[in-house]
């Protein structure tokens, strides 16, 4: 296999090859570091791990992985850094989930971390004068704010600067005075109106909170917390609403199911809504949303390629199909389903549809249509 030079051929690559083609690749080549991006987002963990032994990662995928936290890539990358290469070391203790990075502060030395042996102690003035200190590493900052010590935390919110990961530890987790310090010392305007609709969120009862939503969106990553923590009667008002991206994926994802069928019965959902209604695959939940809703195309496609003939009826009996899917109902060749929708709705079938049918239904079948409506085809002829 010869190597592809290109950035944009190895992306294709990437996005086309089989698990096999891609590991003969990448057991004798790395890829350029945009391609690289792509390849971590996509490749199994295993296929990454064997990427990582052979060549290594570019920062920016290094970043991403630890972020991601799949315990054999971490591993791998951690391996890579004992072959003379520190830089991974320093960019999980700046990236990596803390839960994960802790451990290993715990179990090694880590001469990229300063403060280790005071963080050991936990002596409470040396951690007061830690707080203090003008120059602090992102890590030694996450595991104060961490470590549950309200005087602690309170004093490195009142002094610190914080990057994206322990800005978003406090207003996450952190007491309503520990995110009042925090907006408190925001710099810029669009950042303190973030973190005041996120505090709004996190310390409104649900009860004062739904009138709220209805006269207000919240900013994008506020929305992205309301969705991610909100009770489901309130999650799926918001959703109603507003329509947000990914609003019908946080309803199909939440712990509290009580509501989803009521959900579906009642509102249309998003075409990435309608993809994951069939890709859940729950019989109830799709029979209860088709009966009030038009699939868009590509899904009544996939709804057809999932086979389950009742509820393919069910649809027929409700709704007429775009042309891909008259095509894909041809193609099933299950002649009560195809005479059920010529009986039911000649006018709609497209060019498409009549070729297919010709092709693939029985000639009684074909007769009955052509007593009803002459192709298409034909008259063009």
């Amino acid at each position: 296999m010869e190597k592809i030079k290109k950035t944009k051929e190895q992306i294709e690559f990437i996005n086309s090859a089989s698990y096999k083609a891609l590991a003969d690749y990448v057991l004798a080549y790395p890829f350029s570091p945009k391609a690289e991006n792509v390849f971590v987002e996509k490749a199994t963990p295993k296929l990454i791990q064997f990427y990582i032994e052979q060549h290594g990662v570019a920062e920016g995928s290094a970043v991403y992985l630890f972020r991601q936290n799949h315990p054999s890539v971490v591993q791998a990358l951690l391996a890579y850094s004992q072959d003379g290469n520190r830089r991974n070391i320093k960019l999980f203790l700046e990236h990596g989930v803390y839960e994960t990075v802790k451990r290993y502060v715990d179990d090694f030395e880590v001469p990229e971390l300063p403060e280790q042996a005071i963080l050991e102690r936990f002596d409470r003035e040396e951690m007061l004068e830690l707080t203090r200190r003008p120059k602090l590493s992102s890590f030694a900052k996450l595991d104060i704010i961490k470590r549950g010590d309200d005087e602690l935390r309170h004093a490195l919110i009142a002094t610190g600067k914080f990057d994206q990961r322990e800005r978003d530890a406090i207003l996450y987790g952190g007491s309503k005075d520990d995110v009042e310090c925090l907006i408190s010392r925001a710099e810029y305007v669009k950042s303190r109106d973030v973190m005041k609709q996120i505090q709004l969120i996190r310390f409104t009862r649900p009860r004062k909170l739904k009138p709220i939503i209805k006269q207000q969106r919240f900013m994008r990553e506020a929305e992205e917390f309301f969705m991610a923590t909100a009770p489901i009667d309130l999650l799926m008002a918001y959703v109603r609403h507003y329509r947000p991206d990914g609003g019908d994926e946080a309803i199909f994802n939440h712990r509290d199911d009580s509501l989803l069928l009521t959900y579906l019965s009642k509102n249309q959902l998003t075409e990435a809504g309608e993809h994951l209604l069939l890709k859940r695959g729950n019989h109830e939940e799709i029979k209860v949303y088709i009966k009030g809703h038009v699939l868009n195309a590509d899904d009544e496609v996939r709804l057809i390629k999932r086979g389950k003939h009742n509820e393919i009826m069910l649809y027929l009996s409700k709704h007429t199909l775009s042309s891909e899917a008259q095509v894909e109902l041809m193609l099933r060749r299950k002649m009560p389903e195809i005479a059920y929708y010529v009986m039911m709705y000649p006018d709609s079938i497209s060019e498409a549809g009549e070729e297919a049918l010709k092709k693939y239904a029985t000639p009684d079948i074909v007769a009955d249509y052509q007593t009803v409506y002459t192709f298409e085809t034909a008259v063009l002829s």
